[in-house]
């Protein structure tokens, strides 16, 4: 059994969830005297194990049945103030056994319903949230106190708790940036090396929360803390690999997930462990968990992991593929045949691998999109649409693999497979028409562009990186943008085969603008891409459009920087005054294509292709949604 084939546990635990989830749509938790073994003695409603599996859920698409009737039950659990109970507010125990209100419980309920759908907190929400706050504040600006409490209420409630301010500041990094005095209380507790709560039974959920909410120079320190941890039980490994997953780190956990996979019960499930502390009976300790719980936490790790594995691990199966797709990866398949073991295996393996993990089976159905998208449906061979997805799936694969090495990311055992998958993309297209001599030289060309754009990368877009110091050049100039579409310019050799073949040669009036459309799409992805992983390139010197812009706005002179101050000047940088100007920019070359695509004449206005800039003028939008939130957050804290 394969550690890293986890899509069939994954979804019989979201099936044992749905079997277990209550009409109301929330979760119950158990609570037992001993932590292990685990038994359940006392059935508890909580908000608390709800919020939770919500979050580990938040990310899992298939999930989407569980999530919106949790999360709906999870917003009436709400007070006036947005703040959150441990007890649902309809349980016996709200009752009986009354706790204040607490941050703790608040933010878990906040974070989760934030990543299900952002949209439920909203500007009135997050003033809310300053206010919650700024009533537990130790002093200005954080580490902030757990409950909900008055200044004159027993000294009890008023501590203040590593868990509690790593799930406040993983908040904050959602939906604008942690406070400094909070981070700096999370980077003390990390040095010192001191994972405690009264509120949790061991360190693993404390590191879980810490790998969530803090970024800063002791992330590999934090890192070397969490692979201390025992991986003995279900629960602890997969907190372990969601943690380390957050952080980066996931090429060491194959292991981990084969055995977190074979710890998978019958049912779907995953066994109950202690989690958190509940109210103690007769003077003894009672731990909280549930098998929910712990399978919600297995299923967030695979997850986690499957986004993440290494390129050469083989993916879901093909069944799901449109047919055209799947012949279009036969064909691939097939052309490996003659290869040597183990560069067969590999390759196939990572053409799965990259089919799989294009969800809009874009990669491979470009073609198909294509074709679908013309004025004029021509009738053409699907032995024609079948190879051209064939070849710029290799040229994905072989770009994908390329461009870890570019990130100084690349494993050595695949570089024999990128050669291939190159080559036979080069080959597969000169192939589709082989007497068209005007697409034979575009293909020559294209290439060509290619290779030029990776060695330019090279040699103007990195920095050094020395002992937490980056050592700031000259910025590389980007001009038009054009080359953040060269090193992808495969991508548009598909759509432009197919117009060859039905009378538009690449010199056509039609061909150049559509050339040009597919180019300014590429530009606007590229862009989107940069948008979100700048902070990520810059701490490792890769100077991305995003990160050049950044840096230009900063006046950065050549010279040697210290690289956590710089990124902290950086992110005030990009989210008060760059992000703005980065959409403005990503969406002129959206409006650009679309000109372009109707100058063309032989595009149907809302057919697949329209589709997929339809789709990143959305996430632009909703980009800048969240960097409005952010601001109205930032805001109504200073005004407070």
């Amino acid at each position: 059994m394969s550690g890293h084939d986890a899509a069939p546990a994954i979804v019989r635990g979201l099936t044992y969830i749905r079997s277990v989830q209550l009409p109301d749509g929330s979760l119950s938790g158990r609570s037992s005297v001993s932590p292990r073994p685990f038994k359940s003695q006392i059935t508890y409603h909580t908000t608390f194990t709800p919020a939770l599996i919500l979050g580990c859920l938040s990310r899992v698409s298939e999930a989407m049945d569980i999530r919106i009737p949790l999360a709906s039950w999870l917003i009436n659990q709400r007070s006036p103030s947005w703040s959150f109970n441990y007890w649902a507010r309809t349980s016996k125990e709200y009752a009986t056994m009354r706790y204040p209100d607490d941050l703790d419980d608040t933010f878990c309920a906040l974070s989760s319903l934030y990543q299900h759908d952002s949209e439920q907190v909203n500007a009135d929400v997050l003033g809310s949230v300053v206010r919650l706050l700024i009533a537990c504040e130790s002093k200005v600006g954080g580490p902030y106190r757990t409950w909900l409490a008055t200044e004159d209420s027993d000294p009890v409630w008023h501590d203040i708790d590593v868990a509690v301010n790593s799930n406040i500041a993983y908040f904050l990094r959602l939906v604008a940036e942690p406070l400094p005095n909070v981070t700096a209380y999370l980077e003390k507790t990390i040095v010192q090396g001191t994972f405690t709560s009264p509120y949790y039974p061991d360190a693993a959920p404390l590191l879980y929360y810490l790998a969530r909410a803090y970024r800063g120079p002791q992330e590999q320190l934090l890192a070397a803390h969490i692979r201390k941890q025992p991986v003995a039980t279900p629960l602890h490994t997969a907190l372990v690999i969601s943690s380390l997953t957050e952080l980066g780190h996931y090429a060491e956990l194959g292991p981990a997930v084969s055995k977190l996979r074979g710890w998978q019960l019958a049912d779907g499930s995953w066994p109950a462990e202690a989690y958190c502390i509940d109210p103690a009976r007769r003077g003894k300790t009672f731990y909280h968990g549930s098998k929910a719980l712990t399978t919600a936490f297995a299923i967030e790790a695979l997850s986690r992991y499957n986004q993440h594995r290494p390129l050469a691990v083989p993916s879901t199966p093909r069944s799901t593929a449109s047919r055209p797709v799947t012949a279009a990866i036969d064909i691939a398949i097939a052309a490996t045949k003659d290869l040597q073991e183990p560069l067969h295996s590999h390759t196939v393996s990572t053409l799965e691998t990259t089919a799989a993990g294009d969800d809009t089976q874009e990669i491979v159905g470009i073609p198909y999109m294509f074709t679908k998208s013309l004025a004029e449906r021509p009738i053409l061979p699907e032995q024609l649409l079948a190879q051209l997805g064939a070849a710029n799936l290799f040229g994905w694969l072989a770009y994908t693999i390329y461009d870890n090495f570019l990130d100084d990311e690349g494993d050595p055992a695949l570089l024999s497979v990128a050669n291939i998958g190159l080559r036979r993309s080069l080959e597969g297209f000169l192939q589709a028409l082989p007497t068209h001599q005007g697409f034979q030289q575009l293909v020559h060309t294209t290439f060509d562009r290619i290779d030029a754009a990776n060695a330019w990368e090279v040699a103007h877009c990195r920095f050094a990186i020395q002992d937490n110091a980056i050592i700031i050049g000259t910025l590389p100039r980007y001009g038009t943008r054009m080359k953040l579409a060269e090193r992808s310019l495969g991508h548009t050799l598909g759509p432009m085969a197919i117009l060859c073949s039905i009378g538009y040669p690449p010199h056509s009036t039609e061909a150049k603008a559509i050339h040009t459309m597919l180019t300014h799409y590429l530009i606007a992805r590229q862009l989107n891409d940069d948008l979100h992983d700048w902070e990520q390139d810059m701490r490792r010197g890769h100077v991305s459009y995003v990160v050049q812009t950044i840096c230009a706005a900063l006046h950065l002179s050549p010279g040697e920087y210290d690289l956590d101050e710089l990124t902290h000047k950086a992110q005030r940088q990009f989210w008060h005054h760059s992000l703005l100007k980065l959409c403005d920019r990503t969406e002129q070359h959206i409006a650009t294509a679309r000109a372009a695509a109707t100058a063309s004449g032989v595009l149907v206005p809302k057919g697949p292709i329209m589709q997929l800039l339809d789709n990143l003028t959305a996430i632009v939008e909703h980009t800048r949604s969240e960097q409005t939130k952010a601001e109205q957050f930032l805001n109504a804290y200073r005004k407070n």
